[in-house]
């Protein structure tokens, strides 16, 4: 049986230069292991989707999202009214930004029907049986890929493996921070078994692991929490046996984290 934390830190992301979102619950911390930074991107860039006979907008994070917003408000929203564009998305977080931010919400956008498929081989298999469906051409399919600057290639890869014109740009960028003093206080003022930590990404796991250990934190003493089945795998390989299933979406998570028990 999980035990419920009394405070749970989150490792979400956090834009350089921005405020610290307001999380809605004092038990709730923001503790972000990275941040993000828009990157140039070129109208040239893109010139390849302007023109494209099967054109689509693919999303590869929430994060992708707010910066292909930001550049639109910048360079004009001439990339949204490209004729025929369709849209897709690596996961149900990602698509409800797509739909809430970019789109008026009468256009379709495929994605992963279940969030422990949510990633790029998921992604491949819903385009998969999209195309057997529309028996579309794939040499005729241009993809461009909003990504984060150095992201795995998988999905990129595996279009292009099928015969798609894929241009993948990264939109932003992430760089990792360590925690301040004041985040690192409070596993002395809490105790490692009322305190859990949430993880988004499996990019910040093994520096996180580290980083306890250096500072006489036993790892596999915490309550972790994860939205994505990949990244409870990398936890349970490291000897993280307290898995917690959480919904990263704010309506949810504080039920999902205080109320509810949802194991992996």
């Amino acid at each position: 049986m999980l035990r419920s934390p009394r405070l749970a830190l989150l490792t979400r992301p956090q834009w350089q230069g921005e405020e610290t979102p307001r999380l809605g619950d004092a038990r709730l911390l923001h503790a972000p292991l990275q941040t993000l930074e828009r990157c140039p991107v070129a109208i040239a860039d893109l010139e390849a989707i302007f023109v494209a006979p099967d054109p689509w907008l693919v999303c590869t994070s929430p994060a992708s999202v707010q910066a292909l917003q930001a550049w639109l408000k910048e360079f004009g929203n001439d990339l949204l009214a490209v004729p025929g564009l369709r849209f897709a998305a690596v996961g149900s977080s990602t698509r409800d930004q797509l739909a809430k931010r970019l789109t008026d919400g009468s256009r379709q956008i495929i994605c992963p029907l279940s969030d422990e498929t949510a990633d790029a081989n998921g992604l491949l298999a819903v385009f998969d049986s999209v195309q057997r469906t529309e028996g579309f051409d794939w040499s005729a399919q241009t993809l461009l890929l909003v990504e984060g600057k150095n992201n795995r290639p998988t999905l990129r890869d595996g279009l292009r493996a099928r015969g798609a014109e894929v241009i993948a740009v990264g939109f932003y960028a992430r760089h990792d921070q360590d925690w301040e003093s004041t985040v690192w206080d409070r596993f002395k003022q809490y105790g490692h078994s009322e305190l859990a930590v949430i993880v988004t990404s499996t990019g910040v796991i093994d520096r996180l692991l580290v980083q306890c250990r250096a500072r006489g934190i036993n790892p596999t003493h915490l309550l972790w929490c994860t939205q994505h089945p990949t990244i409870a795998a990398r936890l349970r390989q490291a000897g993280c046996e307290q898995l917690r299933r959480v919904r990263l979406d704010p309506q949810f998570l504080t039920g999902d984290l205080f109320d509810h028990e949802f194991g992996w």
